[in-house]
């Protein structure tokens, strides 16, 4: 019986050991030493279930191979494969990260976060999404701290990547990279090896390389220039100049370089603009409309998507960030013209032309430019703003934030990890 019992309670031991343990809230064990963190600062205690600060469990590590599962119930850690005494366990803590469809009221007027309801594109791919969420109004509360600076979202907009059409969170940085005398002549495209001649492909054009070599690696290089017609004059994004700092190594973690970003073009049918409905520049801009227009020097294929980590805006992101009361916005996205910049965050961040994407089928030498009044025109050689505009990976996200109410305005952006 003696042995039995022995038996028993080694087996009972062992049991405690190598099963799961459930750990007290806030006290260590015999076995087990916790430590805390907010974020990636060390704190005394692990926080309560309905801490004030809203501060929710993100992951744990351990050594000596042990693994923590969260019972996210009893708000407790569950430690497995605990073979050794002592074992040390980190539990972090954060925000909760924010879903901008299902954690971010949406409005239907004025300023906030727009359902946008897109018609049927099976005709260009069964895959594609009708809905996508995009920020309107005259100053929305869209400010991101990325890259050590105040970004803006455009929205959790719809792309197509490599396994179909996702979404992805769209954002752009204001005020631009070009706005310094420095840089302030950069054109979408000028061909070095026949001055004056621009081609309006986005897959090799100037500011394209400057983007995604020069600003994306945060170096100096060189700048092409529309003014002196000198080829090119050397461009510093070291942050040792003028001009801003480019993509820190955190920054570029971020970016989703998988995504592919279309480059269908306008139809020179609609060369004054004043037709265009938003719903048919987003078709455009997706191959949808105006294919058959193309000039015949220029491939289909080789227009109609790229891959790369940064680019522009298109004409589409600017008419889509109209707000104003319901008449007005309905107003503006069925027939554009420039009242609608009046109500435009996009467009009221910005008192000059704007460079986009969107290539302009009627002629090789022009891109679609957005004008100061919101028309749109087309252009190619002027010295027009360079909004840097990218998608961020679907692992990067918006993290939670005490004041709601205020949260994302510009002394309270939205803060990534």
């Amino acid at each position: 019986m003696k042995k039995i019992i022995g038996l028993l309670i080694l087996l009972i031991f062992a049991l405690l050991i190598y099963q799961n343990i459930k750990l007290d809230n806030h006290v260590n064990n015999d076995n087990v030493y916790f430590a805390f963190y907010n974020g990636n600062e060390k704190i005394n205690e692990m926080p309560g279930k309905d801490n004030a600060d809203g501060l929710v469990f993100n992951y744990a590590l351990c050594d000596n191979g042990a693994i923590v599962l969260w019972n996210e119930e009893e708000w407790a850690p569950l430690v497995k494969n605990l073979s050794k005494n002592k074992t040390k366990c980190s539990l972090y803590f954060g925000p909760k990260p924010i879903e901008l469809d299902k954690d971010i009221p949406i409005v239907e007027s004025d300023d906030g976060l727009y359902k946008v309801e897109h018609t049927d594109l099976t005709e260009l791919d069964s895959s594609w999404s009708k809905t996508e969420y995009r920020y309107a109004g005259l100053n929305p509360n869209n400010y991101v701290k990325f890259n050590n600076e105040i970004w803006r979202i455009i929205g959790l907009v719809n792309v197509q990547t490599e396994n179909g059409v996702e979404q992805r969170i769209k954002i752009i940085r204001p005020n631009g990279i070009n706005n310094q005398k420095d840089f302030a002549d950069s054109p979408w495209d000028f061909d070095f090896e026949d001055e004056n001649l621009y081609h309006n492909d986005w897959t090799d054009a100037s500011l394209m390389k400057t983007l995604n070599d020069t600003y994306y690696n945060s170096k100096s290089g060189e700048c092409s220039d529309i003014i002196s017609f000198d080829k090119t004059f050397p461009c510093d994004f070291t942050g040792n100049s003028d001009l801003p700092k480019g993509l820190d190594n955190k920054a570029r973690e971020m970016v989703d370089s998988d995504v592919i970003w279309n480059l269908g073009r306008t139809s020179e049918d609609n060369y004054n603009f004043y037709n265009w409905s938003a719903q048919m520049v987003y078709e455009m801009e997706r191959g949808k409309i105006g294919l058959d227009d193309y000039p015949t020097e220029w491939s289909k294929e080789n227009d109609k998507m790229y891959h790369n980590g940064i680019g522009l805006i298109y004409p589409s992101d600017n008419i889509y960030a109209v707000g104003g009361d319901y008449g007005q916005r309905y107003t503006c996205l069925e027939n554009v013209f420039s009242v609608c910049y009046e109500y435009d965050w996009l467009k009221l961040d910005v008192d000059y032309y704007l460079w986009t994407l969107t290539p302009f089928s009627d002629n090789i030498g022009e891109a679609v430019v957005v004008g100061e009044d919101g028309f749109f025109i087309s252009s190619m050689y002027d010295n027009n703003g360079v909004w840097p505009t990218l998608y961020l990976k679907p692992s990067v996200k918006i993290l939670s934030n005490s004041n709601l109410d205020t949260y994302g305005s510009i002394n309270n952006p939205f803060i990534l990890s």
